[in-house]
């Protein structure tokens, strides 16, 4: 048995009863690095890379966070990225400015390097979050739920700002501190 994550891999062993071993997936650094210094537009651009259609990614709370940070702040686009197509259920939340189905490696790249801010918001469920490494080896700020794979990186936890799974309301406070810090 392989697992993408410790937490994951200890769970398994457990509900398993058998070993399990750790296979964490790799990022090309090459691709998945900070680029030249980005002049800040007029609008800040927040990214969040999931399908909508999973609950457990979280999708639904970023969402409803990114329409508090909206109504705070009129500069702010919401950029969606997704293997699955763009949901009725979704378009009518009112929120997302932009959406992407289905973007290459070197595509995801550069969004994240023309992007603020990268939230996630998984559940306990997600075992290894690809985009929210992929964006930190760009060098993007991440607010990042609290779960086990978040926090599963090494020491300290300063990689990123965390926030309650399924709490919208301190999401957006999250968001929000990143956005009003211009460091």
């Amino acid at each position: 048995k392989l697992a993408v994550c410790d937490p994951l891999r200890r769970f398994l062993e457990v509900f398993c009863g058998q070993p399990c071993h750790l296979a964490s997936p790799g990022i090309d650094r090459g691709l998945f690095a900070p680029g030249p210094g980005r002049q800040r537009s007029a609008r800040r651009r927040v990214v969040c890379v999931a399908p909508f259609q999973i609950r457990w990614k979280g999708v639904r709370e970023v969402l409803a966070a990114m329409a508090i940070v909206k109504r705070r702040r009129k500069d702010v686009t919401l950029v969606r990225v997704s293997n699955l197509p763009f949901t009725r259920e979704e378009w009518q939340r009112g929120v997302v400015d932009e959406f992407h189905e289905s973007l290459s490696a070197a595509q995801m790249a550069d969004l994240y390097r023309g992007a603020d801010l990268l939230v996630s918001a998984t559940h306990e469920e997600e075992g290894f979050d690809l985009p929210a490494v992929e964006a930190m080896a760009c060098g993007i700020p991440t607010v990042l739920t609290a779960n086990r794979a978040h926090r599963a990186y090494p020491p300290p936890l300063t990689y990123a700002l965390f926030a309650p799974i399924r709490s919208p309301k301190r999401l957006a406070e999250a968001i929000l501190r990143v956005l009003e810090d211009d460091a």
